[in-house]
């Protein structure tokens, strides 16, 4: 496959943003991607939570070496986030996990929080998610965590109110 290259392997970032890309596309590209691509930018998509499950059965997920993954504005909802998540955990190495605008609320908060507290997350920008106190009372749980290796976390234009705030400070 082109993607797997066979002439040296020296791809290591796909930014395929803005272009009309599926669920159909995110599994192609989860069989395709050779295992020494350390970055792949899916945002501005409409993959949702079955392209997210695909991406999230990828060998480059598991283990493989992806060290960013930007699925911003993709529906990827709290389901697809589910199976990241465990896709993080996982893997064994630390990765960026972009996931602006998703529709992720607590439910995918909570699953990302487990994923940090087991070291799979080193950077996690939940942007515009509708995450609220719940949500942020488990990724404060997870930074206590001593495995949680996660160095950025961004909740900015969520629901975190003072219980949230309150939580994260604890």
């Amino acid at each position: 496959p082109p993607l797997g290259g066979g002439g040296g392997g020296g791809l290591r970032a796909v930014n395929l943003g803005n272009n009309g890309l599926t669920c159909a596309s995110a599994t192609h590209l989860a069989a395709a991607l050779p295992l020494g691509v350390s970055s792949l930018s899916l945002s501005r998509n409409n993959i949702g939570p079955e392209g997210a499950r695909a991406l999230a059965g990828a060998a480059v997920l598991r283990g493989g070496g992806l060290n960013v993954l930007d699925l911003n504005y993709n529906r990827v909802g709290g389901d697809g986030c589910a199976a990241l998540a465990a896709a993080a955990a996982g893997g064994g190495r630390a990765g960026a996990l972009r996931l602006r605008d998703n529709g992720v609320g607590d439910v995918g908060a909570r699953a990302l929080a487990s994923a940090a507290a087991a070291g799979g997350l080193s950077a996690l920008d939940l942007n515009q998610n509708g995450v609220a106190a719940e949500g942020c009372a488990r990724l404060a749980e997870a930074l206590c965590n001593r495995g949680c290796r996660l160095g950025l976390l961004d909740l900015g234009g969520n629901r975190v109110g003072d219980e949230g705030a309150g939580a994260l400070a604890s």
